[in-house]
């Protein structure tokens, strides 16, 4: 035979435990259930969009150069400068606005063996690279599939992308052009560069 408490009071605060852990998850659902339509609805600004740290994919040239001096020509820059994986593109929204700062880092060379930059090339100077940055203001054309880019000065020796263009999957594609020096002497090379989002922290 069963032998279990049918005390009335004892089954009282029972069912009053189980109606509230019941009361409990009911309202953590609808709390959940909120939130992830308040997610959904979340307007898609510039902030929301485009905010964050991007790494370098991949990087070529339009032409095969030797821009770190060993004698080996190759239009892929990551193998001609690996520290580019160190070279970063920033994009700064805040409090969502409709526009932003640029920051692209890349790997400048600077030299020794000579003073100042060389002029034409012999096999006392050597190569190293600095990681500089180029900042711009950003707003985003009306399609959402190119940057702008302003700033308020010319700086030759960090000038603007010629493009900036947004691609789908958290990619932003930059073509730009720099003077770089080889064993040919100055050259202009123009990169082709594709990021992809690293981190939304910046």
């Amino acid at each position: 035979m069963w032998k279990g408490n049918l005390n009335p009071s004892y089954c009282l605060r029972n069912y009053h435990e189980n109606l509230l852990k019941s009361c409990f998850a009911f309202c953590l659902a609808a709390i959940f259930c909120s939130c992830d339509k308040e997610y959904e609805s979340r307007p898609q600004t510039i902030e929301n969009q485009f905010r964050g740290k991007y790494s370098i994919v991949s990087a070529s040239a339009d032409k095969e150069i030797d821009i770190n001096l060993d004698g080996q020509r190759s239009k892929d820059v990551l193998k001609e400068i690996p520290e580019l994986t160190l070279s970063y593109l920033e994009l700064i929204v805040r409090n969502n606005s409709s526009e932003g700062v640029f920051s692209q880092f890349w790997q400048y060379q600077y030299f020794y063996g000579v003073e100042g930059k060389p002029v034409t090339y012999n096999s006392s100077i050597f190569v190293n690279f600095r990681n500089d940055a180029t900042v711009a203001i950003f707003k985003v054309d009306s399609r959402k599939e190119f940057l702008t880019l302003s700033r308020s000065y010319t700086d030759l020796n960090y000038p603007l992308p010629i493009s900036v263009e947004v691609i789908k999957g958290d990619m932003i594609k930059i073509i730009h052009r720099k003077e770089v020096f080889t064993p040919d002497g100055w050259t202009t090379v123009t990169f082709e560069v594709f990021y992809r989002r690293l981190s939304f922290d910046v």
